[in-house]
């Protein structure tokens, strides 16, 4: 096997690991988004419907991506980290539990490993 070739299957797999998490943690955002649309009330409200509805481009846009879209990819990798924003608040706000500083810095971390992933596999476009 020749030395671009490895290079092109290793770049598959690390953009193929990141979609498959990508996937799996917007479908953990949806279930976590749909339980908190009862309960969100104003401005919590619209947050929970922009996580909902980036989740969702997650979900949509990790099939093109997974052919082989470049742009599919990217925009996923994206929605994800824009997405764990929603984490945000839970630093600043007073009152906020431990467990749910901890979840959010968990959630914001995975979220750029995955997006990591996903632009190492895309690497650079050969010309």
């Amino acid at each position: 096997m020749s030395a671009p070739t490895a290079s092109v299957n290793r770049r598959t797999v690390l953009l193929r690991i990141g979609l498959v998490l990508a996937a799996l943690l917007a479908v953990l955002g949806l279930a976590d988004a749909t339980q908190q649309l009862a309960a969100a009330g104003g401005i919590a409200l619209a947050i929970v419907i922009v996580g909902l509805l980036l989740n969702l481009g997650v979900i949509a846009l990790a099939v093109p991506a997974w052919r082989g879209s470049r742009r599919a990819a990217i925009t996923v990798a994206v929605f994800g980290v824009v997405g764990s924003l929603g984490g945000l608040p839970a630093f600043f706000v007073p009152g906020v539990p431990a467990g749910a500083i901890i979840a959010a810095a968990l959630g914001i971390v995975i979220t750029i490993v995955i997006a990591m992933l996903i632009l190492a596999g895309l690497g650079r476009r050969d010309s």
